[in-house]
């Protein structure tokens, strides 16, 4: 009688020989095929680099998923873009396979479009982008779960608006075709409140003080430039198991994210004004009264 291990062994490789008669790849082919494409471990994830953050994620980043980044407000867009460039940057390595980058047209308008040296600068080479605007919010989701059913691309974004319609069914198709595919997804939700999601992860994504290029000389903190991109996350769903908060910044030469050496996200870099003494630190909800 077979040992469990090897007939464990032996319902493994049918199953891989039954994918490979009907033109598909077996599951964990495909995790080994993702991770020879976008420099992912052998679990089909990429660390990001932070011990608390890849135990909290099961070893990092999960490929071949759906995940949503939310901002509470529309301004915060770019945040978001950023953050979503850097996760792509460290999944492709070196691959040259295009990128699709969908939005909607006053998602546009609000936020603004990608900007060249800006992608570049996080480590996506602008040529790669295929970006696409659509009029509205339902053509963009049908356009990214297209993207996300094809095997040639690297990602796919999708971002849209506060006030878009976006059923849990949604963001189930677009998990299940990333999973089918091995098409790693990206869904930015701006000026949005947390809703229920198939995602796999769910980060909430704020601005965060980016700390100097160098040390501080006469001129000022900043006399040398302005450091790395920022971000203060909160990692608001997670399958894999913890949630948190963190504090991350991207290392562009080295394609990982690192703690920022300024600590937590609260800490400005430059010294604020003392609260005054003599009066509220915030204006009554009252009002002025008028001097009798």
């Amino acid at each position: 009688m077979a040992t469990p291990a090897a007939a464990q062994a032996e319902l493994c490789r049918l199953r891989r020989e039954i994918a490979r008669l009907e033109g598909r790849l077996a599951e964990d082919d495909r995790l080994a095929d993702a991770g020879r494409r976008d420099g992912a471990r052998a679990d089909g994830r990429v660390p990001f680099g932070i011990a608390a953050l890849d135990a909290a994620l099961g070893g990092g980043l999960a490929c071949a998923a759906l995940h949503e980044i939310r901002t509470a407000e529309t301004r915060e867009g770019a945040a978001a873009a950023g953050f979503a460039a850097a996760c792509l940057a460290a999944l492709g390595g070196p691959s040259g396979r295009p990128i699709l980058w969908v939005s909607t047209a006053d998602g546009r308008r609000e936020a603004g479009r990608l900007y060249a040296p800006g992608l570049a600068a996080l480590g996506i080479d602008p040529a790669r982008i295929v970006f696409v605007v659509a009029e509205q919010a339902q053509d963009a989701l049908w356009a990214f779960e297209a993207g996300l059913a094809c095997r040639g691309l690297a990602g796919a974004v999708c971002e849209i608006r506060r006030g878009a319609a976006l059923a849990l069914s949604e963001t189930r198709r677009c998990a299940l075709r990333a999973h089918e595919v091995g098409v790693t997804g990206f869904l930015l939700r701006l000026g949005a409140e947390p809703e229920p999601t198939a995602a796999e992860t769910r980060w909430r994504l704020r601005f965060m003080p980016a700390g100097p290029a160098g040390p501080a000389g006469p001129a000022g903190l900043h006399a040398a430039g302005i450091g790395r991109p920022a971000w203060r996350v909160d990692l608001e769903k997670n399958r894999a198991g913890r949630t948190g908060a963190y504090s991350l910044e991207w290392n562009v030469h080295e394609r990982r994210f690192e703690t920022p050496a300024g600590g937590e996200a609260g800490a400005h870099p430059v010294a604020l004004a003392a609260p005054a003494p003599d009066r509220p630190a915030h204006p009554s909800r009252e009002g002025r009264r008028r001097a009798s």
